[in-house]
Parts: structure tokens; sequence; C-alpha cells
């Protein structure tokens, strides 16, 4: 049965009700805006570049690098408005708002101690970067994560050396026709490209090349017999920097199995 109040007990709860919470508790938590997460680090320049200054860093995980505005808040409604413009920084994505005071009383009986809950300024600016060259599934010219994971590493290199240059050659396996296999080449070019473009990188730093199923490091068939494994390694684009001409190493070698290598 519902309870019965006298009439000016239910006026003054509905008037409880409508008031705005903010006039019963003041928030007194401290918030942080995370900027982006990334599988690799970040320098401070790649943040600077994108107009984003006093950035700070925190690992989790050993793979995970997090990163921070370095100035905090003390309402939510602050860091919100902060977000917004890091979103419309092209941080889209990752851009959030941290609860600190939330979050360390969750850590406090529950967080591994040996991962810090303070962050670090970035000191990489001069740290060298390895990347690797991007696979592709079969008939497909989609970027799967580890592929996007790796232009996004090369876009650093080239958004922070404008003299150097990134050489994009497209591959196939030698399933389907050879006019097939060259367009299934161009549209992978064209996903990389494009992907490099969105990261940043002119489109003068960017020179490309299509060879569909003509150039395979691996065996696409062998005695006569399809070699799935070996067609894997020819699914691919290749990318080479360089700067004025120079080779730099800064792509990882293509390493294929001896069992599965093409011999010229």
């Amino acid at each position: 049965m519902e309870p019965k109040y006298p009439l000016f007990i239910k006026q003054l709860l509905l008037i409880l009700f409508c008031m705005p919470m903010s006039l019963f508790a003041q928030d007194t938590d401290t918030y942080m805006v995370q900027i982006a997460a990334y599988g690799e680090r970040r320098s401070q320049a790649y943040f600077q570049k994108r107009g984003i200054d006093q950035v700070s860093e925190k690992i989790e995980l050993s793979t995970l690098y997090k990163y921070f505005l370095a100035d905090t808040f003390n309402n939510r409604e602050a860091a919100e408005k902060v977000q917004e413009t890091i979103k419309q920084q092209g941080f889209f994505s990752f851009a959030r708002v941290i609860n600190i005071t939330e979050l360390e009383d969750l850590c406090s009986s529950s967080c591994n101690r040996s991962v810090p809950m303070t962050s670090v300024m970035i000191i990489s600016q001069d740290e060298i970067i390895r990347v690797r060259n991007v696979f592709f599934g079969f008939d497909s010219d989609l970027l799967n994560r580890e592929g996007r994971e790796e232009l996004e590493k090369l876009a650093v290199i080239l958004v922070e050396n404008t003299t150097y240059l990134v050489e994009v050659h497209a591959h196939t396996d030698a399933v389907g026709d050879n006019t097939y296999n060259l367009n299934l080449s161009e549209r992978r070019k064209n996903r990389v490209i494009n992907y490099l473009k969105y990261l940043g990188v002119p489109p003068f730093q960017i020179e490309s090349y299509v060879y569909g199923e003509e150039s395979p490091i691996a065996l696409n068939q062998k005695n006569g017999m399809d070699v799935p494994a070996g067609r894997r390694y020819n699914r691919r684009v290749e990318l080479k920097v360089k700067e004025n001409s120079k080779l730099l190493d800064v792509v990882e070698d293509i390493i294929v199995p001896e069992n599965l290598r093409k011999i010229d």
C-alpha cells in the first residue's frame, strides 16, 4: 500500500526532487583529460604538432601508452569542455575524462602498486622507432589492427621528419587472374596511402607502386600444390623510407621461413 503523507510534506518532497543536485553536494573530485592511447610510444613533438603542449605519459602492462594533459581540473564540466577541444584537434576516438579521485579510491585496495599512478613527462623525442610492413587477408584490402598500428608509427616518423619520403609497394598472392590482382594491389596501395594522409602525412612524402602477383617473396605453389602459408607473405604492402634517395633503416625486413622462401 502506498504510504500517506501530509500535503505539506508532499509539496516539500516535490520541491527537493526538482532542485539541482549541485545545491546539495559539491564536486570535490579531481579530473584529468586523456588525449589518446597507443600500442607504441609517441613523442612530445607528435602532440605539439597537433597543437597540444605539456603532455604526460602513463605505461600500462608495458604495452599500452596512454597520454594525458598535464593539467588537472577540479570539476567534471571544465574537464569535459577541454575534452571536446581535444577531440576537435584530431583525437576523437580516445579523448575522455578520467576521475582521478575515483580511480585512486578503487586502486587503494585493488591496483598493482608496481604500476605508478603518477604520469611522467615524455622524453622520447629521439627514440628510434622501427616499423613493420603491412599484410592483408585473402582477397582483402582492409587494414587490420596490426597494420594500422604500424602505419601510425610510420606517420609519426614522417610528420616529424619532413625530408623523409615513404615508398609504398603493393603486392598480392597468385590466386586469381593478373588483371584482378593488379587491381587488388591498387586498392591495397590506396588503403595505406589514405590512412597515412588521415594521420597527417602530406602527399609529397609518399610515392607508390603496384605489382599485383608479379613479385612474390614466398611460394604461392610448390609441386603444383597450393601453399597457403607462403601466400600470406605475398599479400603485403612493403614500405621503404628514404631521405634524398638514401634508404633509411626504419622498416624491418620481412623474414620468410626457409621452407617457404621463393628461390629465383
